[in-house]
């Protein structure tokens, strides 16, 4: 566990500094996972590494090709994710949104753009039923934020959530 909280420390460090996280951290982190899993459970054991990892990244993915979460949040959360099993894995996804809720939150107060960013989610929504509502399923709902630059503004680095949240599970919190 000490090993994911350092890694994604370093996810964390590197995201704030360039908005990014490398597939390289990602892949060392899902080959210590499976190195771990098949050192502690087996082959038994990376297959259920993996099936969660796979789980998370599908679940989250949606999240994605809206353009509310980064491809890189995804991967590494879902890598993270395998590191719990169940009822410790919901707990740390929960934490983790916990945390990326208050950043937010915080993080509108400050820069007063709460109400222009609840008026954004809004008309977003009422786009998005309106078009449910007159094409079906035929319907392709538009990305929730395209520019680069208001994601930044407007966004929360979600690998510091994670890492908070898996820290709080290596100090014995849950």
């Amino acid at each position: 566990m000490f090993f994911l909280c350092l890694i994604l420390g370093l996810a964390c460090a590197w995201d704030l500094t360039t908005r990014k996280i490398p597939n390289q951290l990602t892949a060392g982190l899902i080959g210590a996972g499976t190195v771990y899993f098949f050192y502690t459970n087996s082959f038994s054991g990376i297959l259920r590494y993996l099936i969660t990892v796979f789980l998370v990244v599908l679940f989250f993915s949606t999240f994605f090709k809206l353009g509310m979460i980064g491809g890189g949040d995804v991967k590494l959360l879902g890598v993270s994710a395998g590191f719990f099993a169940g009822k410790e894995m919901v707990i740390y996804l929960f934490l983790t949104f916990v945390f990326a809720a208050t950043i937010g939150v915080i993080k509108l107060f400050v820069l007063g753009t709460a109400r222009e960013r609840v008026k954004y989610f809004l008309t977003y929504l009422k786009k998005t039923t309106d078009g449910y509502r007159s094409q079906g399923r035929n319907y392709k709902p538009e990305l929730y934020m395209s520019d680069r630059r208001e994601k930044i503004k407007a966004g929360v680095v979600l690998s510091l959530p994670m890492a908070l949240s898996a820290l709080l599970h290596l100090g014995g919190v849950y």
